[in-house]
């Protein structure tokens, strides 16, 4: 998690221009039907291929994916391995949470017919728990 937070998306060099008169393939990337070269308006400088402007960070990220509001931060070129890696985790974790909570429910239920104070708390607990991990596996699915 916090590799994933902490690591830099891949930020556009703020003196990034694309060199068109020494390219000995002409410039294809455009920004509208035009043919410009892409620039940022926010940023005020022109932007690689497949590179977007973050609203929420407030800067140009090279091949953005997307912002991500779970570790606050893009996910773009230098992060999108990193954050792939904690998603599959946090679905690894969250389903072995679920497992233990389905065994611990079925371990302590009461074998005969009355429900006991204890056990009711625990089963309430224990669902609750089981319905916020479902809700964490389906956030990453």
């Amino acid at each position: 998690y916090y590799a994933a937070v902490s690591r830099d998306p891949g930020r556009v060099p703020p003196a990034f221009l694309p060199d068109v008169e020494g390219a000995e393939t002409p410039v294809h990337e455009v920004k509208r039907k035009g043919g410009d070269l892409r620039y940022c308006q926010k940023c005020g400088h022109y932007k690689p291929p497949r590179a977007h402007h973050c609203r929420v960070c407030k800067r140009c990220v090279l091949k953005m994916d997307h912002h991500c509001i779970w570790i606050n931060n893009c996910v773009g070129h230098e992060n999108y391995k990193i954050f792939l890696v904690f998603v599959l985790y946090a679905v690894i974790a969250s389903f072995y949470s679920m497992i233990l909570i389905v065994g611990s429910v079925i371990h302590s239920a009461p074998k005969d017919e009355q429900l006991s104070s204890d056990s009711s708390r625990t089963l309430i607990v224990s669902t609750l728990a089981l319905f916020f991990s479902y809700l964490a596996c389906c956030m990453f699915i």
